[in-house]
């Protein structure tokens, strides 16, 4: 999933595109809520996508859900964060505006990454914007999360606190 995220990011700078968005390809995440986050990526360098906070959803069930909703409460609470959402890929970037930001300075790979980057940006006092959306239940596919992966969450989650 870094490595992914990373070489949009790369090519969408290298084209000088202003903007980046990136979202699950499974349909849990609404294409039609694009518009939201260009609106906001005119004031924010990045806007993340937020089941978490008010007027957002969950539609997951069961255990994905807990481990979801428990995990990102736990994320908070650990980073002393204001943010509520740490492990969706619903998410732009303002290039223009992250010009001294590189996705490669994120050295945590799989789900991790997308923690990391939240913490980076914070580390950096970039702004970040916080918007609603709501993620549906996947219409296609399996979860691609391993067990180990929680673990490796963790510990991740701590080696960040240590840079802090």
């Amino acid at each position: 999933l870094d490595t992914a995220h990373k070489e949009a990011y790369k090519f969408a700078v290298k084209k000088n595109y202003d903007y980046l968005i990136t979202m699950d390809a499974d349909l849990s995440h609404d294409p039609k809520e694009i518009n939201k986050f260009i609106n906001c990526l005119e004031d924010y360098p990045f806007v993340i996508g937020s089941r978490y906070i008010k007027g957002g959803k969950c539609e997951m069930q069961g255990f994905r859900l807990f481990l979801s909703y428990f995990g990102n409460k736990f994320i908070k609470l650990i980073l002393k964060s204001k943010y509520s959402e740490f492990t969706t890929s619903y998410r732009g970037f303002n290039l223009k505006k992250l010009k001294d930001f590189n996705l490669d300075i994120i050295k945590n790979s799989g789900y991790s990454f997308f923690m990391s980057v939240i913490f980076e940006l914070e580390r950096r006092n970039i702004q970040i914007k916080e918007i609603p959306i709501i993620f549906s239940e996947r219409t296609f596919g399996k979860s691609k999360i391993e067990k180990i992966e929680i673990l490796r969450t963790l510990k991740n989650l701590f080696l960040n606190i240590l840079r802090k």
